[in-house]
């Protein structure tokens, strides 16, 4: 819903949501309660795929994207469909990032919009996924809560593992890709380290960086590591991807 625009200053007037502020999550929260963490007066708000041209100190910008976590209809009598991707707060003369959730279905749900989340696919923006092994010492695949890459050969390339569609960015105002992984072996991490990021191929390249028009690598062996690519100077058509070598596991993608 990237042409909405919609603003306010508390709930009513037909919307089917409420805005609050405050650093403590609300209790008893009703559904479509929007918490911005924050302790800042909230003195206004705006729904919008871009910035306000007059903002004012203490508005909040809720970015919209056409696809979201956290998609809700606002308006009580008709279907407006709202897909907020981020929130930031309007104090001394800048915008700043600032969390938020929405309270859906009996819980509170974090505004991001995932291409792969513990065994999710995500199709309706990665189309889903696309396991490609390089050689038979590669066994990489989709499992029901990750996807696990298995590979023991030193030499050469291993696994793409990438979105099915290709997606145009910019998409929406995300201006980072993030992962989350675990990495319990690293096979000469210096030349062949685990990568994601935005990639051009249809196929599978040698392992090296070439496919990727933007990496980052992954070469800390742990459990739970979160990693981020700026993407905010990425342009034209793209496939999400991870590039394993060695054993590692990935939990989720998403873009911020």
């Amino acid at each position: 819903m990237g042409a909405c625009f919609l603003y306010g200053n508390g709930s009513g007037n037909g919307l089917n949501f409420k805005v609050v502020g405050g650093t403590t999550q609300p209790e008893n929260p009703k559904e479509n309660t929007i918490w911005v963490n924050t302790d800042t007066a909230i003195t206004a708000w705006v729904f919008s795929a871009t910035a306000p041209d007059s903002p004012v100190e203490g508005m909040v910008w809720f970015c919209t994207g056409s696809t979201s976590s956290a998609g809700f209809n606002a308006v009580k009598k008709n279907t407006v469909t709202l897909c907020p991707i981020g929130a930031k707060l309007y104090a001394g003369g800048a915008w700043t990032e600032v969390p938020a959730k929405s309270f859906l279905a009996g819980q509170w749900v974090d505004w991001i919009t995932y291409l792969y989340n513990l065994g999710d696919a995500c199709e309706a923006i990665s189309g889903g996924w696309n396991v490609l092994n390089y050689s038979s010492s590669a066994t990489t695949k989709l499992s029901a809560n990750c996807i696990i890459g298995d590979y023991n050969n030193i030499n050469g390339a291993h696994a793409i593992v990438k979105t099915k569609n290709k997606i145009t960015f910019p998409y929406g105002n995300f201006n980072t890709l993030k992962i989350v992984t675990d990495v319990t072996n690293q096979i000469n991490a210096s030349a062949y380290p685990n990568r994601f990021g935005l990639y051009t191929l249809s196929g599978i390249n040698d392992g090296t960086s070439q496919g990727f028009a933007l990496q980052a690598t992954c070469k800390e062996i742990g459990t739970g590591k979160q990693y981020s690519l700026d993407i905010s100077a990425a342009k034209g058509d793209f496939y999400v991807a991870w590039l394993n070598v060695g054993k590692a596991k990935v939990y989720k993608i998403w873009l911020e």
